[in-house]
């Protein structure tokens, strides 16, 4: 466990799959016609979107109240962003990275109130 148990962990396995995943997608990028996927390409998003709910109701079994209201907005906010008309699809590359500095932004501002909405362990 520890710090030499997740650095292992991450580069055993996370490190390889996104090196995998990113070379495939790199890959399928440049030979797959963006109007005319192929059949076993779509079902990839309903996959994607069935996921999120899935870690939403994984974490929110392990969360307190604030956590719960946070994931439930990302869950929604990752949801609704996806293959919106309104909204570019290289947007994410923006909401994501907003999403996290919101979210740790809200648990900091949240820990040092009188009446924390969220539990903490000190």
């Amino acid at each position: 466990g520890g710090v030499l148990g997740g650095s292992i962990a991450f580069l055993m396995w996370s490190l390889p799959g996104f090196i995998v995943l990113t070379t495939a997608s790199l890959f399928l990028y440049g030979i797959i016609d963006p109007s005319n996927p192929p059949i076993w390409l779509l079902g990839v998003p309903p996959a994607a979107v069935a996921l999120i709910f899935k870690a939403f109701y994984g974490f929110a079994q392990k969360l307190d109240t604030l956590g719960v209201a946070l994931a439930m907005l990302a869950c929604a906010v990752s949801v609704l962003i996806n293959h919106d008309e309104n909204i570019p699809s290289n947007s994410s590359q923006i909401v994501y990275p907003v999403l996290l500095f919101g979210g740790g932004l809200l648990t900091y501002l949240d820990a040092h109130r009188s009446k924390p909405i969220g539990t903490y362990s000190k």
